[in-house]
């Protein structure tokens, strides 16, 4: 479940969604429950709200990256199905992160964004950083070793950063 909101948290690195995305990244969260990295998902503002809103979001992006392997199964979009994280991390910098813990009815309305602009965002995402994986790496590696790296989501990102 704390793969979700580590995947819309901040801080602006997607570090800890890196972190959780193994058995032993979890483990080492759940050893230290005081903790910078478990102190920033479990919260004082933290709300059920947003981790609703956060299950939602990645499991729409999931939806979209399950949909792009079905039409595009070789070649450097393999990257998606061993790192499908850092694409989710990346297009939901586009909600507004700020308000996941606001359930106010000034709140902007998440269902929509999540069902009407997230989609479209995730698909754009990972055409972007399947394209500059292919440029800055080629099309001849081990996706399964380096997709999951810290260092290659990092070089990615800032690849595809505007």
């Amino acid at each position: 479940m704390f793969r979700s909101p580590a995947a819309l948290s901040p801080p602006p690195s997607p570090q800890l969604s890196n972190q959780l995305q193994t058995d032993e990244g979890l483990d080492v969260l759940w050893s230290d429950t005081t903790g910078p990295a478990c102190r920033g998902l479990v919260h004082e503002g933290l709300h059920a709200i947003g981790i609703q809103r956060a299950v939602e979001a990645r499991r729409e992006t999931g939806k979209v990256i399950s949909r792009i392997l079905k039409q595009h199964d070789k070649g450097c979009f393999k990257l998606l199905e061993y790192a499908p994280e850092p694409v989710t991390w990346a297009a939901c910098r586009s909600l507004p992160l700020e308000t996941l813990h606001d359930g106010s009815r000034t709140s902007p309305k998440w269902r929509e964004l999540i069902a009407g602009m997230l989609p479209a965002e995730t698909e754009r995402v990972a055409h972007l950083l399947v394209a500059s994986y292919e440029r800055l790496r080629g099309s001849d590696h081990m996706f399964k070793f380096a997709a999951p790296t810290l260092d290659l989501w990092l070089e990615l990102i800032d690849d595809v950063r505007p």
